[in-house]
């Protein structure tokens, strides 16, 4: 009896680490979500803890970077960049995300760019006259790792709101499941407290 007690405590214990955890995963994944709409209005990546992610649709990058290869982007200082890195910008011409190689930093600081599969350097992404290449109004961050997943890429490119309503639907099942168990746990023990009361006063009774 003392055995059987001690597992169902760790069952128990284990169960809500578990939960925890999803609830945790769940969390991250709503604000995740939340900020990226946010951002999405303001024509920028959501950034959590400094990175964020993309998947590339195009192959403009290719060989070194194909289509829907996951890519890891660090926002960091727009000063910082580099020719040869290879950067995040937001296209206002064509209300895209460009993942493209800096080839050149202009005089005023802007950075022209070229993706490594194509014959020409991209045309000015900024709708502001005047303006040539990047500005740091448009830059996101440089990539700082890239590659392709177990096909994850592709899924979070062709399926990423299906992903969202699954992982709702798991965490909501396991909410209610529990609330199910507490209920049932709770009547079960209502029920030993009144059966517990009746043989007293029948015990009082007898006497």
């Amino acid at each position: 009896m003392e055995k059987d007690k001690k597992c169902k405590t760790w069952v128990q214990i284990v169960k809500y680490v578990l939960y925890g955890i999803l609830a945790f995963m769940f969390l991250v994944c709503a604000i995740y979500v939340g900020k990226s709409v946010i951002a999405q209005k303001q024509n920028k990546l959501s950034f959590m803890f400094n990175y964020s992610f993309s998947v590339v649709p195009t192959k403009s990058m290719e060989p070194t970077i194909k289509v829907d290869d996951l890519v890891l982007i660090e926002r960091n200082d727009f000063e910082d960049v580099k020719t040869g890195d290879i950067i995040v910008f937001y296209d206002e011409k064509d209300d895209i995300f460009v993942v493209h190689r800096v080839i050149e930093i202009y005089d005023d600081g802007s950075l022209k760019t070229q993706g490594d599969n194509n014959l020409v350097a991209d045309k000015d992404p900024s709708t502001t006259d005047g303006y040539k290449g990047v500005t740091k109004d448009l830059y996101q961050g440089h990539v700082v790792k890239y590659g392709n997943i177990i096909g994850l890429g592709w899924v979070l490119n062709n399926g990423r709101t299906f992903i969202f309503i699954i992982v709702v639907m798991v965490f909501a099942y396991l909410i209610i499941s529990e609330i199910i168990s507490f209920t049932k746990s709770l009547k079960e023990e209502v029920e030993k407290i009144n059966e517990q009361e009746a043989n007293e006063a029948s015990e009082e009774k007898k006497e």
